[in-house]
């Protein structure tokens, strides 16, 4: 074999990562000399070794380099080899790093995979405590970044379905992770009927909206034209349903933290679309009454509702308005003996005099007609004095069935 000029390298040690290649007097066999790459090093990256076997698969050739010139790389964004008159560039790519941890108690969340499309597919997965890294991508071109996650499901219970409901009458405001985890039927809104689909999902019932399922803040990230590393984008993972951030990493479940967990918060199989829920829509006509009452006594107000059978009622929400100097809430404010309420959970907000908000959720249908619920209040007014009983609204699950709404009247004797 004949001998050739080629180019040595020199680690640089002035700055940390780069490699200095200088052009030399250094006498190397003809062929393909690596310098950016140690054998060993390269028999753990088999794109490039193939590359070095096939030249036509590296990005390009360019001509020797005039001497005297030093080429200075970030390693390992592209490797140099020589190859007889000529240095040929290979570049290895980018890559985009980050960490995924839980959003509502901000605990290193394994086991997401990182999906790359676009101008290359591939996965990466989070580690143990929750860092990630993809490549390598190449340079210029568009991708889009998508976590995915299954499994590790727990820490679902019914003070989940509590929070949304409170949420839902106006008592409490979820934080923006929160309120992401209680719109498991995934229209945007959270309402009584979200409640619902959790306590289905608490009760092994199913479908359940969302609930169980995991969603990524943000969903996604893009690059375009992608020209740099791209480190430090993070994730954060929310399990649909756990609205109080109960959820815990599975390496550190114990006997204690199990005991709270409900035995049915496990994983299965949910639908992502609770319309099925929701079929055969009917409108019910709901009615509150027009009655008297005696000065200084107590009245039970009951709502009427036309059948409800067959309709897939979880959950309403009722806003209605009253003159507070003639009757005024109970501190229990509400009866759902003999009703088709029975059993249901209840929010209530009676914060605002005049205005009483309650959100009422179930596992189970409702089923029957009759009286909705019955509402209990003081009466303080004077005799002859008159309050409308005015609906601002009455919405089942999340509209579906339609309603419609008969006012009423207490007039003091």
């Amino acid at each position: 074999m004949t001998k050739n000029p080629a180019y040595r390298m020199k680690r640089n040690r002035s700055r940390k990562g780069l490699f200095l290649y200088r052009k030399t007097a250094a006498a190397f066999f003809s062929g393909i000399v690596i310098l950016s790459l140690a054998a060993a090093y390269l028999a753990q990256r088999p794109p490039l070794a193939a590359a070095l076997k096939n030249s036509s698969t590296a990005r390009g050739y360019v001509p020797a380099l005039p001497d005297p010139q030093e080429v200075i790389v970030t390693a390992p964004a592209k490797e140099y080899i020589y190859a007889g008159a000529r240095l040929i560039a290979i570049e290895s790519g980018l890559t985009v790093s980050g960490h995924t941890r839980y959003g509502n108690n901000s605990s290193n969340l394994k086991g997401v995979s990182l999906n790359v499309t676009g101008a290359q597919s591939m996965t990466g997965t989070s580690d143990s405590v929750g860092n990630y890294l993809v490549g390598y991508l190449s340079r210029g071109g568009n991708f889009t970044l998508t976590p995915t996650k299954t499994g590790d499901v727990n820490g679902i219970t019914s003070a989940d379905a509590d929070l949304v409901a409170a949420h839902a009458a106006g008592n409490i405001t979820l934080n923006a992770n929160q309120q992401i985890a209680a719109d498991v039927s995934n229209n945007g809104t959270i309402s009584g009927y979200d409640a619902a689909l959790i306590s289905r999902f608490v009760a092994g019932l199913s479908p359940a909206g969302n609930t169980g399922t995991w969603k990524f803040a943000p969903l996604t990230r893009t690059y375009l034209s992608l020209a740099e590393y791209q480190p430090n984008q993070d994730f954060d993972g929310i399990l649909m349903g756990d609205v109080s951030g109960d959820w815990i990493p599975p390496s550190s479940h114990h006997a204690t933290i199990r005991r709270a967990i409900q035995p049915s918060a496990k994983v299965r199989s949910v639908s992502a679309n609770p319309a099925t829920l929701r079929a055969n829509p009917s409108t019910v006509r709901i009615e509150l009454p027009t009655q008297s009452a005696r000065q200084g006594s107590t009245c039970t107000i009951s709502i009427s509702t036309s059948d409800l059978t067959g309709l897939n009622v979880l959950s309403y929400l009722l806003d209605l308005t009253f003159d507070p100097s003639v009757i005024t809430p109970q501190a229990s404010s509400l009866d759902d003996a003999g009703t088709v309420s029975i059993g249901m959970r209840f929010a209530t907000n009676k914060a605002t005099p005049g205005h009483l908000v309650i959100a009422a959720t179930s596992a189970a249908e409702r089923s029957g007609s009759g009286k909705l619920l019955k509402l209990k209040f003081n009466v303080v007014g004077t005799g002859g004095s008159t309050t409308s009983l005015t609906w601002q609204s009455l919405m089942f699950n999340e509209g579906d069935p339609e309603v419609t709404l008969t006012n009423g009247q207490v007039t003091v004797q």
